[in-house]
C-alpha cells in the first residue's frame, strides 16, 4: 500500500490578506529554527556568565559588566541581567544547557521558589524536555508548573503585603500617639530624677536601713531600662515601615514575614509573661473580662 504523502497546510496570513501553503518541510525548517533560538539562548546565558565572572569586559575597554551590556552586547541591559539570573541559578545543574534552553520567564518563575531550587539541586527534582520531573516520579509540564508557583508567590507577597499594610497602620497610631509617649517617657525621666533626690536624702541619714536604698536605685534602673526598651521598639517598626514596597520579591517578602512574625511572638511572650502582675490586652482575651469571672 503507497505511503501517503502529508497534505500542505493553508493558512491566512492577517497582514497580507492573502494564504499561505506551508509544506511538511516548513513544520521542519520552523522546529530547527527554534532549536537554534534555545540553543543560542542557553550559550548566551551562560556566555554572560563568564564574561561577568572573569571580568572579560575590562578587555573590550568597559569598567563594568552593565557598560559592557549597555555598549556591547547589543541588546538591552534588562535581557542581559535575566539572562544573567538564569545561568546564575541554574548553571550548577548537571544538564544546564538544556535547562537553559527553556523558556527564560518559566525558569525566572522556578529560580525565585526557594524548595523549587533546593529539590533541583538535590536532584530530586529534574527539568527535562519541557517537563519538570517531581521527587514522586510524576511529571507536570513547565508552563504548568511554573504558572502554579507564579500563583503560590503571588499570595505568598499578597500576605506579606497585608502585614505590611497592618504594620504601617499600626505605625500610623503609633505616630498619632507619639507625643503622649513622649510626655510617658518624660515622666519617667522626672520619676527618675525623683528616686535619686530620694536617694540623696536617704544617704544623709544615719538610721535608714541599706536594703531601701537598693531597693530604690534597682527600681530606678529598671525604669530606665523600660524607657530604652520602648524607644528601641519605635525606631525598629520605624525602620521597618521605611522599606519600598517596589522591591519586595519573593525573598524579601519571606524575610519580612519572618521579621513580623518573629516581632508578635516575642510580645505574645512578653505578654504571658507579665499579665499575672498587671494587665496588658491580649488580642485573644476579651479585655472587659475580669480574670476568674465568667459570662
Amino acid at each position: 500500500m503507497a505511503r501517503k504523502e502529508p497534505k500542505p497546510l493553508v493558512i491566512f496570513d492577517p497582514e497580507t490578506n492573502a494564504e499561505i501553503t506551508f509544506s511538511p518541510e516548513h513544520r521542519l525548517m520552523l522546529e530547527s529554527a527554534k532549536t537554534q533560538i534555545k540553543t543560542g539562548m542557553a550559550q548566551m546565558a551562560l556566555g554572560l556568565k563568564m564574561i561577568r565572572d572573569q571580568k572579560l569586559y575590562l578587555l573590550d575597554s568597559c569598567d563594568s559588566m552593565t557598560a559592557w551590556l549597555v555598549n556591547v552586547f547589543g541588546q538591552s541591559a534588562r535581557t542581559g541581567y535575566r539572562l544573567l539570573e538564569a545561568a546564575d541559578q541554574f548553571a550548577a545543574l548537571p544538564n544546564a544547557e538544556d535547562v537553559l534552553r527553556e523558556p527564560l520567564s518559566h525558569l525566572l518563575t522556578i529560580s525565585r521558589s526557594k524548595d523549587a531550587m533546593e529539590q533541583l539541586q538535590s536532584g530530586e527534582m529534574q527539568i527535562e524536555a519541557g517537563q519538570v520531573i517531581q521527587p514522586d516520579g510524576s511529571s507536570i509540564p513547565l508552563p504548568v508548573f511554573a504558572k502554579q508557583l507564579k500563583e503560590e508567590l503571588a499570595g505568598e507577597v499578597q500576605k506579606v503585603n497585608e502585614k505590611v499594610q497592618k504594620l504601617h497602620q499600626q505605625m500610623r497610631v503609633s505616630k498619632e500617639t507619639g507625643t503622649r509617649l513622649a510626655q510617658q517617657l518624660e515622666g519617667k525621666d522626672q520619676e527618675i530624677e525623683a528616686l535619686n533626690n530620694t536617694v540623696r536624702e536617704l544617704m544623709g541619714k544615719k538610721d535608714i536601713d541599706p536594703k531601701m536604698i537598693v531597693l530604690i536605685h534597682e527600681k530606678k534602673e529598671i525604669i530606665a531600662l523600660l524607657n530604652e526598651v520602648t524607644l528601641g521598639a519605635l525606631d525598629m517598626l520605624g525602620r521597618l515601615s521605611t522599606i519600598p514596597h517596589k522591591l519586595v520579591d519573593a525573598e524579601v517578602a519571606g524575610h519580612i514575614s519572618r521579621t513580623i512574625s518573629t516581632i508578635e511572638a516575642s510580645l505574645d511572650k512578653a505578654r504571658d509573661e507579665w499579665a499575672a502582675v498587671m494587665y496588658i490586652p491580649k488580642a485573644k482575651i476579651d479585655p472587659d473580662l475580669v480574670p476568674g469571672e465568667e459570662n
